[in-house]
């Protein structure tokens, strides 16, 4: 792993369950984040279609890796892959380590700026760019043959 690909699996994607979970999908998500790398804070918005709701309520079997059976389950998480310009991938996951991808969006909104807790952002700002001078990487320009890639491990 060379810390440009963003790693589709369980531990790093999954850290906890929605605040409030309901039975009913919803029209859109927002998210909200910050390039530290870019010192830019921007606003997506994701649009669930209705095929894309009717795909998440598609029940579907799920096989573990020895072969077994682990019975009935459903692709409902979204996961965010965030990019360099504000530009996201979404994919769904669930039933054990399957993943669908499912577009790149544009942001909805860029701030030029962080809008709240500046300090914060800019000291972390600061560290990251520190931390990619001490590994002797550049941030800028991206390299995109690296970053907008697909792969999967062999394990």
């Amino acid at each position: 792993y060379d810390g440009y690909g963003i790693p589709l699996y369980t531990t790093p994607t999954v850290i906890q369950g929605q605040i409030m979970p309901a039975k009913i999908l919803p029209d859109s998500m927002y998210l909200y984040w910050a390039s530290l790398a870019e010192g830019k804070f921007y606003t997506t918005k994701f649009n669930l279609s209705p095929a894309l709701k009717q795909q998440m309520m598609t029940q579907e079997r799920y096989i573990r890796f020895n072969g077994d059976d682990g019975g009935s389950c459903f692709q409902t998480d979204v996961i965010f892959g965030l990019l360099p310009g504000g530009d996201a991938k979404v994919w769904l996951s669930g039933c054990g380590i399957k993943y669908t991808y499912i577009d790149r969006i544009k942001p909805e909104k860029v701030f030029e700026t962080y809008p709240k807790n500046i300090e914060y952002y800019q000291l972390k700002e600061e560290r990251t760019k520190q931390r990619a001078a001490d590994n002797g990487v550049t941030l800028f320009p991206v390299p995109w043959n690296k970053v907008d890639r697909v792969f999967q491990s062999e394990d």
